[in-house]
């Protein structure tokens, strides 16, 4: 299976244990009333680990409060769950798709114009979390 093959499949698993998980009265409602996470997004994270800086396009779709999104930062795929300004779920990218380099959790916050988030992120098992930030370009 190709890593492009492999990043869907990991995509579609990671949304359906987030809508299966998912409180039926949470998939209904969106983010905010009048913000949505789906859009491109340019972003930047920060590895604390190693201090590597890196920016990335992410490409989010939200359907009720669920959201999924690709990103082109080692073929990353993300999944989560909004609840008002926040979304917060899964991240997995290539080369492995799994834990513990490739494999992790975020939480984003929605900024009140909409066009921005503030977020953090960290490997699976770790304690430590780092900055990922993003600005909306459509």
């Amino acid at each position: 299976m190709n890593r492009g093959n492999v990043a869907l499949v990991g995509l579609v698993i990671l949304a359906v244990v987030i809508a299966v998980a998912s409180p039926a009265g949470a998939r209904g409602a969106p983010a905010q009333p009048d913000c949505s996470w789906t859009g491109v997004w340019d972003t930047a994270f920060l590895d604390h680990t190693g201090g590597e800086e890196a920016t990335t396009v992410l490409q989010a779709t939200q359907d009720g409060a669920v959201v999924t999104g690709a990103y082109d930062f080692r073929q990353g795929v993300l999944a989560g769950t909004a609840e008002g300004a926040t979304l917060s779920g899964s991240w997995m990218q290539g080369p492995s798709y799994r834990a513990p380099e490739d494999l992790g959790e975020f939480e984003f916050t929605m900024a009140a114009d909409c066009a921005s988030f503030g977020g953090r992120w960290r490997y699976a098992g770790d304690d430590l979390w780092s900055v990922w930030i993003g600005q909306r370009r459509s």
